[in-house]
C-alpha cells in the first residue's frame, strides 16, 4: 500500500475496530479484508498519524505491588548479588598503573575508580591555565627535566605545528615559533 492512499472505507473500518483488537490481529484482519498487505509496523504509524489509541492503559495503577517488590535483583538476592561497599575482585587497588589508548600513563589515586595522569602527579602544582608536556615527546620519560609546564595556548601552537611528530633537530625550532605565535596572540 506504499505511496497509495487510503480510502474513507480504510479508515472507518479501523477506526471502529482499532479497540477490539490487538494491532497484529487488526493489521492482519485489515489485510485479509482488503487483499492488500500492510506490515504491523505501517499500521501503527498509521495510528500514530490519525492520532488513534486503543483505550488501553497498561500503565501501573495506583496501589499496585509488583510481584517482586522488596526484593534485590532480578527475583531475590542470592550468592552473586554485591552487597553494600563490596568491591569487584578485579578492581585495580590505588597505585596501580595503565597506560591510555593515547600513550599516557595513568595512576589509581582513589576508589572505586579515580584516575589521574603520572606525568601531571610527578610535576606537581600546575598553574591555572597551563598544561604538562614531555619536552623530548616521549610519554614514558617521567624524568622531571623533561617534564614542562606551559601556557595552554602555546601547547595547542605546538600541536598545530606537529612539534610530537618533528625531527629532534626541528623541534627547538618549533617551539621558538610557538612562543613566538602566542605572544602574537596576547597582544592582540
Amino acid at each position: 500500500m506504499n505511496g497509495t492512499k487510503y480510502t474513507d472505507e480504510h479508515k472507518s473500518f479501523i477506526h471502529e475496530n482499532i479497540k477490539k483488537y490487538t494491532h497484529q490481529e487488526l493489521t492482519a484482519i485489515f489485510n485479509e479484508k482488503f487483499g492488500l498487505y500492510i506490515s504491523t509496523t505501517a499500521m501503527r504509524g498509521n495510528f500514530a498519524r490519525w492520532k488513534l489509541t486503543t483505550g488501553r492503559d497498561t500503565r501501573f495503577k495506583n496501589g499496585y505491588a509488583p510481584f517482586n517488590k522488596g526484593t534485590i535483583g532480578l527475583m531475590k538476592a542470592n550468592k552473586g548479588s554485591f552487597k553494600k561497599n563490596h568491591l569487584n575482585k578485579n578492581t585495580a587497588p590505588i597505585g596501580a598503573e595503565r597506560i591510555r589508548a593515547d600513550g599516557y600513563t595513568c595512576v589509581k589515586t582513589a576508589m572505586p575508580n579515580t584516575w589521574q595522569e603520572k606525568h601531571r602527579i610527578i610535576y606537581g602544582h600546575i598553574p591555572t591555565g597551563f598544561v604538562v608536556i614531555f619536552k623530548d615527546g616521549d610519554k614514558t620519560n617521567f624524568d622531571l627535566e623533561n617534564l614542562e609546564a606551559i601556557p595552554r595556548n602555546e601547547s595547542f601552537n605546538l600541536n598545530k605545528s606537529g612539534y610530537s611528530t618533528a625531527n629532534e633537530e626541528l623541534k627547538p625550532l618549533i617551539r621558538v615559533v610557538a612562543k613566538i605565535e602566542t605572544a602574537i596572540q596576547k597582544i592582540k
